[in-house]
């Protein structure tokens, strides 16, 4: 009876606020197809998923060093499954090096201690608009060792290709990402190494997208509030939850997909996100990352803190559930404690990432005014003894 009286009462307000989606901009297109971007001193390799590209990278790595009979790429400690799934598809040994304190960069001493005669590549992770310290990390790399940028969360780390720093770069189109098609990935390799490895036999063909008209007319209905409140609050439908899902091929990029993408680039790139907002940085139990670490902010996915307490984390997003804010703590667990995942990896590190996980608030980075009111409370309502 409770369950129903709160569903009802969500239904109630969903007429006049609904819930705010996580992240997510609507799809726009079916125009006039566009060209495909281009990137100076990169060849571009357009593919099914993000997962899909990093693999790429990881194989590409592994081409340019045939004598490393059991090569490994690193991955951060804390970070989304998919990772995983790239490295084990590519046939290369996942490590986990752990992330810095407060940081979802790096450590770079526990870096440095992990690269070996092994080391095919290090990944990078630009986290929700927040990069590692690509410059410091390439300085600790061996010859031969790659340095892959995976910027699935922030294109716009990939909209100025002078800028990137590594060998390698990747960014996915899929569900909730800052450009979205439900699907597709991209894969840059520097045109220098491009010549010396051969990736497009590893490709097949695209998958025909089966409804993806209707489906993007689906997820742009629900990037309403009040439609989105429907599929939120149903007790059938799980969202968010972090699982890790095996990849089984690589496909080249769809053309309906493909026709799709310059346009939603363009937008993306074109739109001026609201100033950040700075949520009590200087308070004891809350951190705002973007403060932190505003030198190596840009266009923000999602905008992440961190709570003193998993216990006060936890209650944040279970009252900002009920009045429909958008918080999410992103991967509930650092990657070593997902079941599924642990015969797969080697540890070297995961102290900061396993306290990471469970500080972590990721808020919803355009907030309309009522909405906006009530996550002030509620961020307020952290700092009360």
């Amino acid at each position: 009876m409770a369950a129903l009286r709160s569903l009802i009462c969500g239904l109630v307000r969903g007429i006049t606020h609904g819930d705010l989606p996580p992240v997510g901009e609507k799809i726009i297109g079916w125009g006039k197809p566009q060209p495909l971007p281009t990137y100076e001193g990169f060849d571009a390799y357009w593919v099914d998923s993000g997962t899909s590209a990093l693999a790429l990278t990881i194989i590409a790595a592994k081409q340019l060093r045939p004598n490393i009979k059991n090569p490994e790429v690193i991955l951060p400690a804390y970070g989304c499954p998919d990772l995983v799934a790239a490295a084990v598809y590519a046939k290369v040994q996942p490590v986990l090096v752990d992330v810095d304190l407060n940081d979802p960069g790096y450590d770079l001493e526990q870096l440095q201690s992990a690269i070996n005669e092994n080391t095919i590549a290090v990944v990078a992770v630009n986290f929700l608009g927040i990069s590692d310290r690509l410059i410091a990390i390439k300085n600790l790399l061996p010859k031969n060792t790659f340095l892959i940028e995976d910027n699935a969360q922030c294109y716009a780390a990939m909209s100025e290709p002078a800028n990137i720093t590594g060998d390698f770069a990747i960014t996915s189109f899929g569900r909730g990402k800052p450009v979205s098609l439900l699907g597709g990935g991209l894969t840059l390799i520097r045109t220098s190494l491009s010549k010396k490895i051969n990736l497009p036999p590893l490709i097949s063909p695209p998958k025909p997208p089966a409804l993806i008209k209707l489906k993007i007319a689906i997820y742009n209905c629900l990037l309403t509030p009040q439609l989105y409140l429907l599929v939120n609050r149903c007790p059938f439908i799980t969202l968010g939850e972090t699982h890790y899902h095996l990849l089984n091929s690589i496909h080249q990029l769809d053309k309906k997909r493909a026709a799709l993408l310059a346009t939603n680039i363009t937008r993306h790139t074109n739109q001026v996100r609201p100033a950040k907002q700075c949520l009590l940085s200087n308070e004891k139990k809350m951190l705002d990352l973007t403060h932190k670490l505003k030198e190596r902010t840009t266009k923000l996915l999602r905008h992440p803190v961190l709570i003193s307490d998993k216990c006060t984390r936890d209650k944040l997003i279970e009252s900002s559930k009920q009045l429909g804010l958008g918080c999410s703590p992103l991967y509930q667990k650092a990657l070593i404690n997902i079941a599924s995942i642990k015969s797969l990896v080697k540890l070297h590190s995961s102290n900061n990432a396993e306290r990471f996980a469970e500080q972590l608030l990721t808020l919803p980075c355009n907030q309309p005014p009522h909405h906006k009111k009530q996550l002030s409370q509620l961020m307020k309502s952290a700092q009360k003894p």
